[in-house]
């Protein structure tokens, strides 16, 4: 049971991460700057071309989930960092209790 709460936290917790890194991206003009560059239009234009995108709000929710996609390995990576330090805390504070 304790196993089953501590990875329904980290999921939860690497989501949350997830969608405010994403957001923060997206709202400081990080992500536009990108799609400014040359690389940034060829893979934009590439995927249009390959999932067949129509119409501008079709691209405005490609480009969110592609942000949203490239924010969780650095969430993943950040969560599974923070659990670790946590459960060596933890374990530490046990063994000073004891």
């Amino acid at each position: 049971m304790k196993t089953l709460l501590t990875v329904l936290a980290s999921v939860i917790a690497t989501l949350a991460l997830t969608s405010f890194l994403a957001k923060t991206t997206i709202t400081s003009g990080f992500a536009d700057d990108v799609l400014r560059t040359e690389v940034g239009q060829v893979v934009y234009r590439w995927l249009w071309k390959s999932l067949g995108i129509v119409g501008g709000e079709d691209g405005e929710l490609l480009l969110i989930g592609v942000v949203f996609c490239l924010m969780l390995i650095p969430s993943a990576l950040l969560c599974f960092f923070l659990i670790g330090c946590l459960k060596k805390a933890m374990a530490s504070q046990n063994t000073l209790d004891e």
